[in-house]
Order: C-alpha cells, then sequence, then structure tokens
C-alpha cells in the first residue's frame, strides 16, 4: 500500500516536473523570468559548473540541486557585466532536487544572469554640408549621422577643413575630425598683383602651404621703385596655376 500511495505520489511529482520544465522552455523561447524554486545549497567536492556566455565580468558562483545528500549537484556563474555589443538579460535553468536518498529526483529552476546580443535595426538619417563655423571665416565643418552597430546608437560623425584661400598649417591632413588640429593660415600675398592680392586654395585639398596657388590666366605687372616712383617695366600672364614653392 505504502510502494502504491509512492507511485501516486511519484506521478504527481513528475507531472509537476514535465509542467516546469515545459514552462521554462516556452518562457524562454519568450525571452522572459521564471523565478528560482531552487534553494542554495553548498556543493560538496567537484560539482558541474556552468558559465553565462559573453560575460565582461562574472557574478558569484551559486550552487542549486540536490541528489538527497542535502549538497548542491549544479553551480552557475552568471554575468555582472556585458561584453561590447552586449546587454545584460535574464536566463534559466533547472536542477535535480530530492528530499532524500531514497525519493525519486524532481527539477527546481533558478535565475541568473546572462549577456545577449544586441539586435540593431536603427536607421541614421542626417547630414550638414560644408558650412563656416568660425568667427573669423577660415573653417568651415559638416557631420554626417553613422550607425555605431557595436552600441546601437545613431553617432554625430563631425568633420573640419580650412575654407578657400586657407591652408592647415599643422601637418594633420586637409580634413580632420578635431578642430585642435586644424591650424589654418592665410595663402602668402602675391608678388606683382597689389598689396591685398594673396593666393588662394581649395577647401579639402589645402593641407599645407604648398597647396596655395594663383590661377592660370591671372594677369600680372612687376613693377619697381625709382626714387619716389613706381615705375611697370613689364607685363606678364600665367600660362598655368602656379604654386607656392
Amino acid at each position: 500500500m505504502f510502494r502504491s500511495i509512492s507511485r501516486v505520489f511519484f506521478v504527481l511529482i513528475c507531472a509537476s516536473g514535465a509542467t516546469v520544465a515545459m514552462a521554462v522552455n516556452e518562457k524562454n523561447d519568450k525571452d522572459t523570468t521564471i523565478g528560482t524554486t531552487c534553494p542554495v545549497r553548498r556543493p560538496n567536492g567537484v560539482v558541474n559548473t556552468t558559465y553565462a556566455d559573453n560575460c565582461e565580468s562574472y557574478a558569484s558562483k551559486v550552487c542549486y540541486g540536490n541528489n538527497g545528500d542535502g549538497f548542491a549537484n549544479i553551480c552557475v556563474v552568471g554575468c555582472q557585466t556585458c561584453r561590447t555589443g552586449y546587454n545584460l538579460t535574464t536566463a534559466s535553468g533547472t536542477a535535480d532536487e530530492a528530499a532524500s536518498s531514497d525519493l525519486f529526483l524532481t527539477q527546481c529552476t533558478f535565475e541568473y544572469k546572462t549577456c545577449k546580443e544586441i539586435q540593431c535595426n536603427k536607421t541614421c538619417l542626417g547630414f550638414q554640408q560644408w558650412k563656416l563655423a568660425s568667427e573669423r571665416e577660415n573653417y568651415e565643418s559638416s557631420y554626417i549621422r553613422r550607425l555605431n552597430t557595436i552600441k546601437c546608437t545613431c553617432d554625430t560623425i563631425y568633420s573640419y577643413r580650412c575654407t578657400n584661400g586657407y591652408y592647415n598649417a599643422l601637418d594633420t591632413g586637409a580634413v580632420v575630425n578635431d578642430t585642435k588640429k586644424l591650424s589654418c593660415e592665410r595663402c602668402p600675398q602675391v608678388p606683382d598683383k597689389g598689396a591685398l592680392s594673396y593666393g588662394t586654395a581649395k577647401a579639402g585639398f589645402n593641407a599645407g602651404i604648398s597647396s596655395c596657388y594663383t590661377d592660370k590666366g591671372d594677369s600680372y605687372s612687376h613693377k619697381v621703385q625709382e626714387g619716389i616712383k613706381t615705375k611697370t617695366i613689364g607685363k606678364y600672364r600665367l600660362s598655368a596655376d602656379c604654386y607656392y614653392k
């Protein structure tokens, strides 16, 4: 009679265990949590340990389950923080549990933190054409919105360059990502063209003073000073763009 009752009890427990197992699987598919029904136990000797995936740093080890001897039969180490590109989420597992060694095993559930890859479906739109960005009007800025697939954010990427007629005196290139990498100087004056005549340089192609030039076809008068008078002794026209050397 006792055995018969035990079998009925076992069937009920198994049915309950199966129901719990199905609930675990169903809820995991929906990325939700089921709670912890396992009591925390102390391991005795070597116990199988599961480590959560994609952790940057780990939480403390926690042990569950019991084969009837009162000691844990499984341990888990969850995540404390995640690697770049992953978010902290809750996962669940099951452990065997028995009240004593002469009873059949049932299952209990436990939760731990793991890291799940970020699924990014964002679209980043927006940009700004080049425009003057300084009071001296010697440099320009622009930006574009770009997707950061690791963080799943829309980052604004700024660019800077010296405007036409100026060159970047720093050895950092014509287009830079920080104004600290710019030192925009006006191209030198052009001889024989007047005191207020300067060379030019094309924005975006104006790295260094050697990018300054005078245009093909420009006309010049060569003048000399004779006493208090200025005398023109010749005129010329450029047959090609003339770059600063």
